[in-house]
């Protein structure tokens, strides 16, 4: 498997776990714009701080990002 297979694969697993998030967990509508789209940036950042690219701490990176957005 290439490198942008696991990628897309990351990227899929991504997708479906932002939308278990919104529909089951917090149970709204995700927000419009970007704000997906930065979500994304920021956890492909923290994955690669941290050497690992599992995500099975989802919650957990949207709750830190939703605190560095707010500035905390």
């Amino acid at each position: 498997m290439s490198a942008t297979d696991t990628m897309a694969d990351w990227g899929s697993e991504f997708d479906e776990r932002y939308a278990l998030l919104w529909s089951h967990d917090i149970q709204a509508t995700p927000p419009d714009g970007s704000y997906k789209d930065r979500f994304f940036h920021y956890v492909k950042r923290r994955c690669q701080e941290a050497g690992s690219w599992r995500l099975d701490t989802f919650g957990q990176l949207h709750s830190d990002f939703c605190a560095e957005l707010a500035g905390g």
